[in-house]
């Protein structure tokens, strides 16, 4: 049974799709194809299904607005997105507790969680909540 845009090779299975004509000016690629976390053909028809969904909405958020990226989001996609940064920093600071660091590992550290927040926002603000994630 073959499904639309499940894409099956011998290291797994990928999503994958051409874009139309006029959306390539959005994309850098003509052919997106990405690799899917699953090596379960059920997950994996279920990946494709959502990701053609998301594509879909963004080839109309291109018609609507002209941009890939969604310019609005909703009261539970800020909620998500919060419990996602939450987890992330909570998790991080656990861990660095766990180890123990140094001043200097502390100083290198605080650097990274400076260039972190300032990367959430820069996928907040254009709308690119698939890149967020709870790692």
């Amino acid at each position: 049974m073959s499904t639309q845009g499940l894409l099956e090779r011998s290291n797994g299975y990928y999503f994958q799709a051409r874009i139309p004509k006029q959306y390539l000016p959005h994309y850098p690629k003509q052919i997106i194809r990405e690799k899917l976390p699953t090596e379960n053909r059920k997950e994996a028809i279920a990946l494709v299904r959502k990701r053609w969904a998301e594509l879909q909405a963004e080839f109309e958020r291109i018609d609507l607005t002209s941009t890939k990226f969604k310019t609005t989001i909703t009261p539970s996609e800020i909620e998500h997105i919060i419990k996602l940064a939450l987890h992330s920093k909570l998790s991080a600071d656990d861990e660095i507790r766990d180890i123990g660091v140094d001043d200097d590992t502390f100083s290198r550290l605080e650097e990274y969680v400076n260039e972190a927040d300032i990367s959430e926002k820069l996928v907040v603000s254009r709308g690119q909540l698939t890149h967020l994630s709870t790692g």
